[in-house]
């Protein structure tokens, strides 16, 4: 259920969870949660060198999408969104 919450709050940014005494928020939404994956070792060597970042609302569709990576030869994490 943590886990679960957690994310949900990274797919609406700014909205606020609260549950158990524990607090979920982000500010950027799929970019923070991208970091945070991000920081587990096995995942990157280093800070990621590729960012992409795009929110926008189409014809009453909330799209949200997010790519991280080290360059362009490695692994590259990616969400899209869509509500």
């Amino acid at each position: 259920m943590r886990k679960t919450l957690f994310e949900l709050a990274h797919f609406y940014p700014g909205l606020l969870i609260e549950f158990q005494e524990e607090r979920f928020k982000s500010s950027t939404g799929l970019l923070d949660l991208a970091l945070i994956k991000l920081s587990k070792p096995s995942v990157f060597q280093r800070s990621p060198a590729l960012t992409f970042n795009f929110s926008k609302v189409i014809t009453g569709v909330h799209l949200q999408a997010c790519a991280v990576g080290e360059d362009e030869e490695t692994e590259v994490i990616s969400w899209v969104v869509m509500r």
